[in-house]
């Protein structure tokens, strides 16, 4: 007889809260209160012909007998904090290898309280590529520029944080 031994995965969700690009301050380290998630990326369709890339996007059922996830509630610890854009990360960690499986911003939490007393909150959240289709931009035209100088200056004008970018400089110039 052999037994075979699979590597279990473990997931974490954190989200910064506090805006500063690190996922490591008090309360940032929500797996605990995380019933259920999910997360999608890719294309609309297999084909890699025809199918359009679609923005990746988040959702999670969060535990909220204590009303901690409702941005109305004063008395929580994240009160002032719960606001769309904040970084929302999930990492999945297989053995000594962790991975980010998805990164995006924060669209909303919803508190969803029930006559059982199961109180729940749903997060939903989306990947950069929304982030972009949400703005209108408009830039000056340019010429004799590289294609990082066009992105950098669509991103900038899209109100995407330097911070959050490695852009190459290219091959081409426009």
């Amino acid at each position: 007889r052999h037994h075979l031994k699979m590597a279990r995965a473990t997931y974490g969700i954190f989200i910064d809260w506090n805006n500063d690009n690190d996922f490591s301050d008090a309360n940032e380290d929500i797996t605990a209160d995380v019933a259920d998630f999910n997360w999608s990326y890719g294309r609309d369709r297999a084909n890699q012909l025809r199918g359009k890339s679609i923005s990746a996007d988040f959702n999670a059922v969060l535990r909220n007998l204590t009303g901690k996830y409702n941005s109305y509630n004063s008395s929580s610890v994240l009160y002032g904090k719960i606001k769309p854009g904040r970084k929302v990360r999930l990492t999945m960690t297989v053995g000594a290898t962790t991975v980010t499986m998805f990164q995006g911003f924060l669209d909303l939490i919803e508190p969803r309280p029930e006559a059982s007393g199961a109180h729940t909150a749903l997060l939903r959240a989306f990947g950069p590529l929304s982030f972009i289709n949400q703005k209108i931009v408009d830039i000056v035209s340019q010429t004799s520029v590289t294609a990082k100088t066009i992105i950098d200056a669509i991103l900038d004008a899209a109100g995407w944080s330097a911070a959050d970018r490695s852009i190459d400089t290219g091959q081409t110039t426009f």
